[in-house]
């Protein structure tokens, strides 16, 4: 029998979250962003690192795309120095824990695995990979078990820009120069953020050297095709995806998993907000029992191991990365248990994948809402629209206007102009107009979209009237400082 490959995609993208003051609370993005690392990115790398070490060669093979405003986000010394903190207290709360329920055997149990998680993760941290969470990912990197696929330098939905000139090319040259930056080598694929494609992204791709790209599959047979120009095109499938996370049928959803907290924005040191429950997600008032959730979770991988076998050829998986641990709290150990066993699959990138194809123009697509845009462009994010695309076009010619001077341009004008461009591009975010349109979660959440408005509409007037100066630059690149070695000169060169 031959069974088939199996090319599993996780992308990791967080908004962007502006910094506190040293001393101040936890902002709701702060947590949200810590909860992630040590819920699901920490865990993750550290347990596919785990696997390497005990395989030779080591398998298997996945591909990961991190965000380039992630890679921003996990080298600022201020975040990790207050992560480092937020770990010294989760392991604080977990041992108070230990003593509350010392007379509750299955709360303890969990409390106990709460402790034992955080001193981990702050070992692994802080001195194994000395605060770089970009570490492991390199080393995973260098052993060939995983590949790193690129993505826009923001989370933009890429259809969006299609009107505005030149704002593609930049989005997509910015976001590979931040990948190639940060691991040492370009990616050779690409992952559209929400898996948002027209075919006007097609030849800036393929211009930016992208050799493949994922999208779902709708009526398109799963396996591998071709856009006219020459970009590789991996097919994934949405129902094998569903029977993880979807919130009623998925494996996810089973009632003796850990009931996942929702941020508690009133108290930063709520435990909600370290990821710590007792509750299981069928009753929440019901107290999780370890023991059973582990067993079920190994029934579920050897269950999604089968149903992987009856498929053929290529099969693409594409998740996001957040849905192990930080959506489904068994999920890492999920992925842990899938890979270690000797389940009769091959495990295998899209780079690898891609041998065999035809040609086929993929037409606009998107894992929202019926596949269209809809989830981004409504009633609440329509007024948004027409001024961005003006102020797109502003900064734009702002930076053909420079291009001739070169040398002689002045350094306020140049770093202005790049200042401009990261506004841009972190109020073209996805993730900021979904929060809007939906009116879900906490307004930090769209401040960053606001704020960045509001700077580029005030850098825009200093330049018209010559007023740029270098503390006020300083002021706009501590507030967002996305991107420090971007080159202005991308977006005047962009077609």
């Amino acid at each position: 029998m031959s069974f088939p490959s199996v090319s599993l995609l996780l992308s990791a993208q967080l908004p962007f979250t502006p910094l506190r003051e040293r001393g101040s609370d936890w902002s709701a993005g702060e947590i949200a962003f810590f909860r992630a690392l040590s819920e699901c990115y920490l865990p993750l790398f550290d347990a596919l690192q785990e696997i390497a070490r005990r395989h030779e060669p080591p398998k298997p093979q996945l591909t990961i795309a991190i965000s380039p405003v992630l890679v921003t986000m996990l080298e600022i010394p201020r975040l990790r120095q207050r992560y480092s903190e937020y770990l010294l207290q989760g392991v604080a709360l977990a041992e108070e824990d230990l003593r509350a329920y010392r007379f509750d055997g299955s709360r303890q149990e969990t409390a106990q695995a709460f402790r034992d998680r955080f001193v981990r993760l702050l070992k692994r941290f802080t001195h194994d990979w000395r605060e770089d969470v970009l570490a492991p990912l390199k080393d995973l990197s260098r052993r060939g078990l995983i590949e790193m696929a690129g993505a826009p330098a923001t989370p933009a939905i890429l259809p969006l820009l299609s009107p505005s000139e030149g704002w593609l090319g930049t989005q997509i040259e910015i976001g590979q120069r931040e990948i190639e930056r940060a691991f040492g080598r370009k990616p050779r694929g690409f992952l559209l953020p929400d898996g948002a494609y027209c075919a006007e992204l097609d030849p800036v791709l393929s211009q930016q050297g992208v050799e493949w790209i994922a999208l779902e599959s709708n009526s398109t047979p799963p396996g591998v095709t071709m856009t006219p120009s020459g970009v590789k095109v991996l097919w994934t499938q949405r129902e094998i995806t569903r029977s993880l996370w979807d919130a009623t049928s998925g494996f996810s959803a089973d009632a003796v998993y850990r009931h996942c907290p929702p941020t508690e924005i009133s108290d930063p040191l709520a435990r909600a907000n370290f990821g710590m429950s007792y509750g299981r997600r069928g009753a929440k008032s019901d107290a999780y029992r370890r023991g059973q959730a582990m067993n079920r979770m190994a029934d579920h991988a050897d269950e999604f191991a089968k149903e992987l076998r009856f498929e053929h050829g290529t099969v693409g998986v594409a998740m996001p990365m957040e849905t192990f641990g930080h959506g489904w709290c068994e999920g890492v150990a999920f992925l842990q248990t899938l890979f270690s066993a000797d389940r009769d699959l091959t495990w295998i990138t899209p780079t690898e994948a891609m041998v065999d194809s035809w040609v086929e123009m993929p037409g606009l697509t998107s894992s929202g809402r019926g596949r269209t845009l809809e989830s981004w462009v409504g009633d609440r994010t329509l007024p948004v629209f027409p001024h961005l695309y003006d102020t797109m076009s502003e900064v734009r010619s702002c930076a053909r206007a420079l291009a001739p001077l070169g040398a002689a341009a002045q350094p306020t004008q140049t770093g202005a102009l790049a200042q401009m461009i990261r506004e841009i591009l972190l109020a073209q975010s996805g993730d900021c107009l979904l929060f809007l349109q939906n009116s879900t979660g906490h307004g930090e959440f769209t401040r960053p979209m606001v704020s960045a408005l509001l700077r580029l509409r005030e850098l825009i007037d200093r330049w018209k009237h010559g007023r740029i100066e270098s503390d006020f630059l300083g002021e706009c690149f501590r507030e967002n400082p996305l991107f420090p070695q971007l080159d202005w000169r991308t977006l005047a060169s962009a077609p």
